[in-house]
């Protein structure tokens, strides 16, 4: 809760699967020429809620994690002037009210992922390239 990471290559890494704790308040920040990841989840899917990426080369990372509890996901977070805002690879995240502005990429969604944006997601996509892009990948498997 309310932490603030800046300038490194991952602020927060998860590797431990069905795993789903909180993130909650904190601010992700790359103000240098590093290529940072701000949240990189393997085989989790904690919930996140109120954070902030700026300029992170991903904002949050997701693989692997395909057992998502109701409340898992992401929630009333921003990303901006991100290279990719979420990434996902075989994972079935949410996202919910979350603010993307100025990101090239909003969410990307590899194979086998399923990003669940519906019923009154209420998401907002300003960005300067794809707000969704979906991908094949036939080579990639999880």
């Amino acid at each position: 809760f309310d932490c603030s990471f800046e300038n490194c290559l991952t602020g927060i890494k998860e590797t431990s699967t069905g795993a789903c704790g909180r993130i909650e308040n904190c601010s992700f920040t790359n103000s240098g020429t590093f290529q940072m990841t701000g949240i990189y989840l393997i085989g989790s899917i904690p919930t996140i809620n109120g954070c902030a990426f700026n300029a992170c080369d991903t904002g949050v990372f997701f693989e692997g994690s395909y057992y998502a509890p109701r409340e898992s996901g992401i929630y009333d977070s921003s990303f901006q002037m991100c290279e990719v805002a979420v990434e996902t690879r075989s994972a079935n995240p949410r996202v919910q009210n979350c603010d993307f502005y100025m990101n090239a990429v909003g969410i990307k969604c590899h194979n086998d992922s399923n990003a669940n944006l519906s019923v009154n997601a209420s998401n907002s996509f300003r960005n300067t390239g794809k707000n969704i892009q979906f991908l094949g990948d036939d080579g990639y498997h999880s």
